[in-house]
């Protein structure tokens, strides 16, 4: 294989198992229960408990379905390597002569006394689901097998499952979806092109954590309500493009709408067996008596099946009745609201403003962020400009500039194509072409006196791509500039905080052998290698819906000085102060220092960290450095050392220290 070739096969494998997929108890439990019940039941009736498991994964559902008494179990799994490590995990458990792996897509396998399967299924069981439900091609995959491959009077497990939204109104929310009109002054405000306001952006759910989102930050427009079921176990057709209208009377005026998506599982038949993924305030196993904190925190984890957050841009009027449609393709959902008339299908949502396909949602709502425009306006009222660029992918920054300062010249770099496209339309919706020059090449910025950069790029994985980006222009900058300039932000600085997470670990978390009693060990060793070659010591993550305890104090250990090229470690050793927990990870942020005067734009902690309590993170991104399970069953860690390299991008390494 080729190198990149090479990588994405190790990167698949690693995605597998290290996930939270086979850490989640609840789901493996349920489907544990729902197959011994299902099978006994089938049985009781004289007939023989022909399994078939769609989605074979390390063969769990497979080995469960074994466990319980099938007279036969055929698996399907559609990526090899998995398949091959299915084997290997049944062979180990003592099923190989049980259980049958097929390495092909469900809708290739046929049934025949020659062919893979001798027989139809009566019990499927399959795990073909996404935050979306159906996203993965759940309904082709059922479609096609109760087609192909089932009894007609098969149980499916899971039985059913039932779809749920929440209209709601959420400033914050919205700022992910579509840029607001800012306001300057009392004077100035930098418009919105109507083509971005009113767009609906693209057809991609976001997944969240909709139980770490604030309570303070949405209110509810309409109650949870349930928009449509699946009946897995029919073989009835289900159809890939539905639609359902709900009425409802708006409880709230709003300027857009939110939409918040989950959905819950009947594992069987009687519906006593149910799996919810809803949010913690409508979640049936949340205690009502708990704090807030115990309430967000109580249900199960997991980030395989999270919730959906849509954005409609209509506007709404508190007391007037609407009806909200729900639309559904083969993979994806998209929702509309109309003044009462009911719609019978709304087509999928197409960005054609341009914003939404080159900017993901980070990035807008970095537009959005008032604390950010607020310290660029300070420093752009502070700074006698001549000779201005601006840099950052579809900033901002220089529109407002063009509006309150005395410039003489101002230059946006934009090399990005779309981006370029997008931003024009913005210069030009607030009649500021003839004070704003927009370059795709960098070659035309010559003799400039200032450069602002505002450090959110495209290209950035890392929240800390974006000092290498700034430092990759500034040395191209000085190589066409015969003069020096003045580099905004001055520096950048690099904080860290050693933190115990209460379930983001258990993405990168092994299996330490064993699940629901079967043992994984071979699959542990060769993910874990896969790992080491795939993943990353330092990943982005946006770590307001990953809680996490702090294990320490908060220490710079690097900055950068734009304007001087000069890099210093201000510390390498970080100590851990807080021994109530583990600590399982790192967290890292940076802040931006704008000018001297300390003018700072931070992505970290909106309060002062306190060792042993949660960390209030600004819903910004983040980066993360997830300690491996050895290193953290070794012993007690009291310290780690941080070295970082600087070449093309921001590099770490990490050592480690323990009590004695």
């Amino acid at each position: 294989m080729e190198k990149n070739e090479v990588f994405d096969y190790f990167q698949e494998i690693a995605r597998s198992a290290f996930a939270d997929m086979l850490h989640d108890t609840e789901r493996n439990q349920k489907y544990s229960a729902a197959l011994k019940e299902t099978i006994e039941n089938v049985k009781k009736q004289g007939k023989q408990a022909n399994v078939l498991d769609i989605g074979t994964g390390t063969g769990l559902l497979a080995m469960l379905a074994a466990q319980h008494g099938a007279d036969s179990v055929v698996t399907i799994e559609t990526f090899s390597p998995v398949s091959q490590f299915a084997r290997k995990i049944i062979d180990k458990n003592g099923f190989k002569d049980k259980i049958k792996v097929i390495n092909k897509h469900s809708t290739e396998v046929k049934v025949g006394e020659h062919e893979e399967m001798k027989q139809k299924a009566n019990i499927l069981v399959a795990e073909v689901f996404d935050t979306e439900l159906i996203g993965e091609g759940a309904l082709k995959t059922y479609n096609e097998a109760h087609k192909h491959l089932l009894d007609d009077d098969c149980i499916a497990i899971p039985h059913k499952a039932n779809v749920y939204i929440q209209i709601v109104k959420s400033e914050l929310a919205s700022s992910w979806y579509t840029v607001n009109d800012m306001k300057i002054d009392e004077e100035q405000v930098i418009k919105a092109p109507d083509d971005v306001t009113k767009c609906r952006g693209l057809s991609s759910i976001n997944d969240i954590q909709l139980s770490q989102f604030p309570l303070k930050d949405f209110k509810a427009i309409a109650e949870p309500v349930k928009i449509c079921e699946f009946n897995f176990s029919s073989n009835k057709l289900i159809p890939n493009d539905e639609s359902f209208n709900y009425a409802f009377q708006s409880k709230e005026d709003t300027e857009s709408v939110i939409i918040f998506f989950w959905w819950d599982i009947h594992m069987n038949q009687s519906g006593s067996n149910l799996l919810s993924c809803a949010p913690y305030w409508a979640h049936p196993d949340t205690n009502p008596i708990n704090s807030e904190i115990e309430k967000r925190n109580g249900i199960p984890w997991r980030d395989h099946w999270m919730q959906g957050c849509y954005y409609v841009p209509k506007s709404l009027e508190k007391g007037v009745n609407y009806v909200l449609t729900a639309s559904h393709d083969e993979f994806s959902w998209f929702f509309d609201v109309y003044n009462e008339s009911k719609v019978e299908k709304i087509e999928r949502p197409l960005c054609s403003c341009f914003l939404h396909i080159c900017n993901s949602r980070n990035q807008i709502m970095q537009m959005n962020d008032e604390s950010k425009r607020q310290a660029f306006i300070k420093l752009l009222r502070n700074v006698d400009l001549n000779n201005v660029l601006f840099i950052g992918d579809h900033s901002l920054v220089s529109l407002i500039a063009a509006s309150i300062t005395t410039a003489k010249k101002i230059t946006v770099y934009q090399e990005d194509e779309l981006c370029f496209k997008s931003l024009r339309k913005f210069i030009e919706c607030n009649n500021l072409n003839h004070k704003i020059n927009l370059i795709n090449d960098l070659t035309y910025a010559k003799d400039i006196t200032h450069l602002i950069a505002d450090p959110c790029f495209n290209s950035a994985i890392l929240p800390l791509d974006n000092i290498t980006q700034i430092s990759t222009i500034v040395q191209n900058l000085c190589k066409l500039n015969q003069q020096p300039f003045k580099v905004y932000p001055q520096r950048a600085r690099i904080f860290t905080v050693p933190v115990h997470f209460m379930n983001l670990h258990k993405i990168r978390w092994p299996l330490e052998s064993s699940c629901e009693g079967f043992n994984h060990e071979c699959f542990d060793e060769v993910v874990e290698l896969a790992s080491k070659i795939a993943d990353d010591n330092v990943e982005p993550f946006s770590l307001w819906e990953y809680p996490c305890y702090a294990l320490g104090k908060r220490s710079n250990i690097f900055e950068v000085d734009f304007n001087e090229n000069k890099i210093s470690q201000a510390v390498t050793n970080i100590e851990i102060d807080n021994f109530s927990k583990s600590c399982n990870g790192m967290a890292f942020w940076i802040e931006w220092i704008l000018d001297e005067n300390d003018i700072i734009i931070s992505t970290g902690p909106l309060n002062e960290i306190v060792s042993g309590e949660l960390i209030n993170w600004k819903f910004d991104r983040q980066a993360v450095h997830l300690i491996h399970y050895k290193d953290i069953v070794t012993g007690i860690l009291k310290s780690i050392d941080i070295k970082f390299h600087l070449k093309d991008e921001i590099a770490f390494d990490f050592s480690y220290h323990y009590e004695k």
